[in-house]
């Protein structure tokens, strides 16, 4: 019986030390909770991300660690999206992705949660840059006292400015319909020689 007991030990305790290296192998962070919301276990990138070490964290409540605001914000096909800001202990603000599932018992009841979330801080930065870029463009293109055309590699219109529009008489609705041959047949012709 003993014996049994201590295999069983070993086997409890090799499963627990696989699921801690699994849980620091992700590249995401990651929160377990109790059904009351007490943290029970925490990996190192919840740790560097939260600022809080994982043995002081370990029975607090979530809500004392994870310190997250969420908003609705632009993304760049015009739709909105809940971006998610968590605030680290130290003051550090980092924009983050999170997942949170029920963690289930056999029986199929809630016995608590996993909380997965990844720093996005960085690709928010590019999709900002990315934003403020294509308003400067669009700026310039659509403003320019220049006729501008933007044509596809086969030359088919792909977009006009309102300049050009002026220019040739068209609405924007119409322009779409043509190729750049419609436009300058003299031109296009002269390049294909």
């Amino acid at each position: 019986m003993a014996l049994h007991r201590h295999s069983m030990a070993k086997q409890l305790a090799e499963s627990e030390t696989w699921l801690a290296g699994t849980l620091e192998s992700l590249g995401e962070a990651v929160i377990t909770t109790d059904r009351d919301d007490h943290i029970k276990s925490m990996n190192t990138l919840a740790q560097d991300l939260t600022g809080v070490d994982r043995e002081d964290a370990i029975g607090l409540k979530l809500d004392h660690v994870y310190h997250i605001s969420r908003d609705q914000v632009p993304t760049l096909d015009n739709s909105s999206q809940t971006l998610c800001c968590l605030t680290s202990r130290q003051g550090r603000s980092s924009y983050v992705d999170e997942t949170v599932s029920p963690i289930r018992d056999n029986l199929g009841h809630i016995v608590g949660k996993v909380l997965v979330f990844k720093d996005i801080t960085e690709r928010k930065k590019a999709e900002d840059n990315l934003r403020k870029s294509q308003a400067r463009y669009s700026n310039l293109f659509h403003n320019s006292g220049e006729g501008i055309l933007l044509l596809s590699p086969s030359g088919r219109i792909l977009d006009a400015n309102d300049r050009l529009l002026e220019l040739f008489g068209y609405e924007q609705s119409e322009i779409h319909k043509l190729t750049a041959e419609n436009l300058f047949p003299e031109e296009v012709r002269g390049m294909s020689d």
